[in-house]
């Protein structure tokens, strides 16, 4: 059985530029060749698959005009929250700065708002806040449960990112293999992310869950849907807008740009074949 819908979500553009790495996201502009590419996508696929368009956001307090104008012109809108602003109103982003307690915390508030906003459909790695954190502690486990009781009550979807395990076993060394399940299963006893203590702690509450994947090449994509077609996945494909990956999450998603349709029409071929 193929899949039943494709959500392409690529990192949202930002009406004012707050996160200023380069080749992150596209310009404010481009969204609009953007969504124009994801309807000649829909009517070429009518009657094979569904398809979606769709933002993966970050939520800032400020910005909420801006979002909702994302949300309105889209058919989903997925919560990556990858960075919040410090005490002095500096963007501090994850893995990139030192977070403090109250960081921390501030994390939790920002995904609580935009739920509370009814911004997203899906909460993305809601870990990714521990990936480089060795310690659990109270405050580590205040914002889990924070989280957790949020998308219990507002049972919004929790995407478990299997992005580094993947790369930990059946891509490690950026190189395929079909090594046995015993044998990758010993590659993973010091993996950090997936965060064990939080999705322990998450499995007391009633959610939602789905895996996320993602995917910088069409063959890694299709090999991820030979492996894993099965599971409630979530993918992102390489992104022609920035020459990295981007995007990230979704039912099933795909990030793309006009000229590079044919890529992405294999990728969806692959979908609605497998």
């Amino acid at each position: 059985m193929g899949f039943e819908e494709v959500a392409f979500t690529d990192h949202c553009p930002e009406k004012n530029i707050i996160d200023k790495r380069p080749r992150i996201r596209m310009l404010y502009d481009q969204r609009i060749e953007y969504l124009q590419s994801i309807q000649n996508l829909k009517e070429k696929y009518k009657d094979k698959i569904i398809i979606k368009s769709g933002y993966e956001v970050e939520f800032l307090p400020g910005e909420e005009k801006n979002i909702q104008e994302l949300k309105d012109e889209t058919d989903i809108l997925i919560l990556g929250q990858h960075f919040v602003y410090g005490n002095d109103k500096e963007l501090k982003i994850l893995g990139k700065c030192d977070f403090s307690e109250a960081d921390l915390l501030r994390y939790a508030e920002y995904i609580e708002k935009a739920v509370e906003l009814g911004i997203p459909d899906i909460i993305a790695h809601p870990d990714i806040y521990l990936s480089k954190k060795r310690n659990f502690g109270k405050i580590e486990k205040e914002v889990a449960t924070r989280i957790c009781q949020l998308a219990e009550k507002y049972q919004i979807p929790l995407e478990i990112n299997l992005n580094n395990i993947f790369q930990r076993t059946y891509n490690e060394n950026r190189i395929l293999n079909n090594f046995p399940l015993d044998e990758q299963r010993k590659k993973l006893v010091n993996v950090n992310y997936p965060r064990r203590e939080f999705w322990k702690l998450a499995s007391n509450y009633n959610l939602k869950v789905l895996y996320g994947k993602l995917n910088q090449r069409s063959r890694l994509v299709k090999s991820t849907i030979r492996s894993y077609g099965h599971l409630p996945l979530a993918f992102c494909a390489f992104d022609p807008w920035s020459g990295h990956y981007r995007g990230h999450y979704g039912i099933y998603l795909f990030t793309h740009k006009e000229w590079a349709m044919a890529c992405h029409h294999e990728i969806l071929d692959a979908a609605v074949r497998n």
